[in-house]
Order: structure tokens, then sequence, then C-alpha cells
């Protein structure tokens, strides 16, 4: 009969930092916090950026991503005015409608709530402020 020999699959034991005694703490890990005007800026020169690609430059898919990342608009406000803004533009032989708009934005991303919201909420469509609702892609 064949003898098996177990595999050792990761890093050793000998790699792994121990703390023998008690009294050693973990040392605290170091979280960089941005400030959230700065994360605001940044996405405001973002869109900025969007509105000056030409049509040619992005992908419809693309640039209804980046308009509807981390907005609070409801589905139907945000489809409206990710409308208003790309119609018109076409690329790639796409042409732009509400439809299309609409069926990019349920594709590409979900809203997401970071705050208190009832059981029986419409996530699209909920518009009250103490749920905090942000699109994220």
């Amino acid at each position: 009969m064949t003898e098996v020999e177990s595999m050792k699959i990761g890093i050793g034991d000998e790699m792994k930092p121990t703390i023998n005694d008690p009294d050693q703490k973990k040392k605290p890990l170091k979280r960089k916090r941005l400030e959230p005007k700065l994360v605001l800026d940044n996405g405001r020169a973002l869109l900025e950026n969007m509105e000056k690609i030409g049509s040619f430059s992005a992908s419809l898919n693309c640039m209804i991503a980046c308009l509807m990342e981390e907005s609070d608009l409801p589905l139907f406000k945000l489809v409206d005015e990710i409308f208003v803004k790309v119609k018109g533009r076409t690329g790639n032989n796409e042409s732009v409608t509400k439809a299309s708009a609409k069926s990019t934005v349920l594709m590409t991303g979900q809203r997401l709530c970071y705050g208190v919201a009832s059981a029986d909420t419409d996530i699209l469509e909920d518009e009250s402020e103490c749920a905090l609702w942000c699109w994220e892609v």
C-alpha cells in the first residue's frame, strides 16, 4: 500500500506572528479616513469631466454608470436627469432613449440604504431623508 503524505497549503505557522504574552496587545491598525468634502469634490470633478467627454470616447453604459454613481435620487428622477445629459450623444451605433437609460441604470447599479428604511419601502422610488439612499455601481 502507498503512503499518503499530507500537503501543506498556505503560509507555514513559523511565518505567522504569534502573541505569547497575555499582556501583549495587537498593534492597532491605522486607517485613513477621507473627509466627506473631499469625496464630494472628487465626485463633482468626475461629473464635470464626463460632460467634456466626446460622444465617441466612452460607451453609453460607462457614461451612465459615472452619472449615477453616489446619486441619492429615486429611479424616475435619476433616469430623467441622465437622459437629459446623454441625449444627443451617440457612439458605437448606440441611440439613447429613456428606456435604454433606465435599463442601463438597473443593469449596472443598485440603490443601497445607509439609514433607516421601513420594511414596505419601495427601494427604487423612496425619497425619505432618514433612509440615506445611494446608487452604487
